[in-house]
């Protein structure tokens, strides 16, 4: 069984609206619909507002910060988004963005549209940063958005049911994994990206092994949100009350560490090797981790 002893708070700074968290290095960003803040330690180093609602998990990469359908360059403050990526407006309605996700090396982003066609309710394309234009339509058809996406070096993965995987070059199709999920809402994986895990809202956090697209193993609980340690150590995850839990991940399977909480209620959580990040009452803090494993 794992150990864990979790440090004392560190206020970062007011979250300006935002609820989703990410960490890279000393870099905190928390990004909402609309805006996105970035601190570094305590200090405010930069913001963006979005053109249209930006849904989704800012990605760190150096002095860049990915999120919605642009890139925050914060050497600059500029922010620069995929105008190929804009929502279709029809007169009388239009597409809803339901998710953005960004690759882990920034050169690939995935949209999911509500289109509000009832035959075809779903749009979900890939782009790519550099030349600014979409490689691959993904998906066209009558599923519901996933509320879920993730982007790596080479694949892509979209939040169904059974969660389809397509290669991120040019948008060709590798099958689905069989979850049998019923909502999913958050993917994260591990730096090397060996070990993928799932939220299945309210049901269990799931295991996918990234080299067969298999699963390994559920973490039954009414989970919303979970992420996975760089390292592929240790999992955080988010119980409906807000309250964290932990498990150790010891080739795939979930060993969850008991009394490992430090009582705090969190909106949204991330994971460094060594601290958590986490959002609460309107405030990004920060908690030193000791994980042994």
């Amino acid at each position: 069984m794992g150990t864990i002893k979790i440090g004392p708070r560190k206020l970062i700074g007011p979250c300006e609206g935002g609820g989703v968290i990410a960490l890279a290095g000393e870099l905190t960003a928390i990004a909402g619909a609309s805006h996105l803040v970035v601190w570094s330690r305590n200090r405010r180093i930069g913001g963006a507002d979005a053109q249209w609602p930006a849904p989704g998990v800012p990605r760190i990469l150096n002095d860049r910060v990915l999120w919605g359908p642009g890139v925050l360059d914060l050497r600059t403050g500029s922010y620069e988004v995929i105008e190929a990526s804009r929502p279709e407006i029809r007169p009388g309605g239009g597409e809803r963005p339901c998710v953005y996700a960004w690759s882990t090396d920034g050169t690939r982003m995935v949209a999911t549209y509500a289109t509000g066609e009832s035959d075809r309710p779903t749009r979900i394309n890939l782009f790519d940063s550099t030349l600014g234009q979409a490689i691959a339509t993904l998906w066209h058809g009558n599923e519901l958005p996933p509320q879920a996406a993730w982007v790596g070096r080479h694949l892509a993965v979209l939040g169904f049911c059974d969660p389809r995987v397509f290669d991120v070059t040019n948008g060709t199709s590798h099958g689905a994994v069989a979850v049998d999920a019923g909502t999913i809402v958050r993917f994260d994986s591990d730096f090397e990206e060996l070990r993928l895990i799932a939220v299945d809202l309210n049901r269990s956090v799931i295991s996918i092994d990234q080299r067969e697209w298999t699963v390994v193993d559920r973490w039954e609980g009414q989970w919303y949100d979970a992420v996975i340690s760089p390292d592929g150590r240790f999992v955080a995850a988010l119980d409906s009350s807000g309250k964290l839990h932990f498990a150790c991940l010891v080739q795939g399977h979930f060993c969850p560490i008991e009394k490992a909480s430090d009582g705090a209620r969190a909106d949204s959580i991330a994971l460094t090797n060594d601290s958590i990040g986490i959002v609460t009452g309107g405030f990004a803090m920060r908690l030193s981790l000791d994980v042994d494993c």
